[in-house]
C-alpha cells in the first residue's frame, strides 16, 4: 500500500486500487436505498488511457463492490474539468448512464 493510498484510507475512508500507471479511489454509500460503489477518481497515465485501463480498474472495483452487496456503480463527471467529455464517454463505454445533474457535476450509474 502506497503512502498515498494510506492517506486516502485515513483521511476520507476511501479505497484504493493502485497500478504502476493508473489508480482508481473509490467508497461505499446508500443512493436512496440502494448500496452502491462510488467511483471517485480514475486516473490513468496518458500513454495508457487508450488501452482499457480504466475499465480494467471499473472491473476490480465491480468484483469488490458485489462482493459487499452493492447494486448500483455511480461515476461522475465535473463539466468544468479537463477532458471532461472524454471522461463522459468512457463512462458512456463502460455501459453506465445518465442519472442527473448536479452542482457538482453529471452523475452516471450503472446496474451491477
Amino acid at each position: 500500500m502506497s503512502l498515498f493510498s494510506e492517506y486516502v484510507k485515513e483521511r476520507l475512508g476511501d479505497e484504493i486500487i493502485e497500478h504502476e500507471d493508473a489508480f482508481a479511489t473509490f467508497r461505499f454509500i446508500e443512493d436512496g436505498n440502494i448500496s452502491s460503489v462510488y467511483i471517485v477518481d480514475i486516473y490513468v497515465r496518458p500513454h495508457f488511457r487508450n488501452a482499457k485501463v480504466a475499465s480494467s480498474l471499473a472491473d476490480e472495483i465491480t468484483k469488490i463492490a458485489k462482493e459487499r452487496g452493492c447494486k448500483r456503480m455511480i461515476g461522475t463527471v465535473a463539466s468544468n474539468a479537463k477532458n471532461a467529455t472524454q471522461s463522459i464517454m468512457v463512462l458512456i463505454g463502460y455501459g453506465m448512464d445518465f442519472y442527473k445533474s448536479t452542482n457538482e457535476g453529471l452523475i452516471f450509474k450503472k446496474e451491477l
